[in-house]
């Protein structure tokens, strides 16, 4: 998962990121897009 070689500040900032990563998979959340 590329999200793993991410470097974390706390345990609770990776959870976080996975649960948002399990919205945007199950269609919760919308999808990470690029800001111009």
């Amino acid at each position: 998962m590329a999200t793993a070689s991410v470097a974390f500040k706390s345990r609770d900032d990776h959870r976080k990121q996975i649960e948002l990563e399990e919205a945007r998979k199950a269609g919760l959340a919308p999808a990470e897009v690029d800001e111009d």
